[in-house]
């Protein structure tokens, strides 16, 4: 199918998705350097979707630097002009897990951009990418000891989760709540707000009854 879309046309939008996934399927010698004259090449004919998907795939390989972020805010921004929210959470996480592997505190933007993409995964229900953006945040929110914020994570995630039947999920940040805030054992669920009452519901019945 990708060779049949280049006979028609090479020049193409498509042709030149159609240039990349060849590339990728059979593994080509210097396959960095043809994927990124494509994304160059895809980006001058304003082919922002095609040059973004190139961008993401070459930051799963890609070593932290500088020209590596900056490329991944052109996609996140160019993704959010285009109203494609996909790549736009993809590149929201990306530039989150650098953030995360420098063992920095994520920066208020893009902080603010990975929780935009939690909540659009948690609307499309992409299960890979939604367990990502949770675990970024999760991560955030516990070395930062923000109860509230975890919380709330909890219970929206949590939803997911029990409709994907993962409650193991469940159990096992239940448990690294409760070990990071004893006192939340403590708390009378009859008094408490409505995230800290969903959490002490479903932790019971996970760490609890199981």
């Amino acid at each position: 199918m990708a060779r049949e879309i280049l006979r028609i046309g090479k020049h193409s939008h498509h042709a030149l998705q159609a240039q990349t996934l060849i590339l990728e399927i059979e593994a080509a010698e210097n396959l960095h350097s043809k994927l990124a004259k494509i994304e160059r090449d895809a980006r001058k004919k304003g082919a922002n979707v095609a040059a973004n998907n190139i961008i993401l795939s070459l930051a799963n390989t890609a070593p932290d630097s500088v020209k590596l972020e900056a490329s991944l805010v052109e996609v996140r921004e160019t993704a959010e002009e285009e109203q494609d929210f996909y790549n736009s959470a993809r590149a929201a996480i990306h530039l989150a897990r650098i953030y995360a592997n420098r063992g920095e505190s994520l920066p208020a933007e893009i902080l603010a951009n990975l929780i935009k993409a939690y909540q659009y995964l948690f609307g499309q229900r992409i299960a890979g990418l939604f367990d990502s953006a949770h675990s970024l945040l999760w991560d955030e929110f516990e070395s930062n000891h923000d109860i509230p914020n975890l919380l709330t994570l909890f219970k929206h995630s949590s939803f997911n989760w029990r409709l994907d039947n993962k409650e193991q999920k469940e159990k096992r940040y239940a448990s690294r709540l409760i070990a990071l805030e004893r006192k939340l054992l403590k708390v009378n669920i009859l008094r408490s707000n409505a995230d800290t009452a969903y959490f002490l519901s479903r932790s019971g019945k996970q760490l609890l009854l199981k």
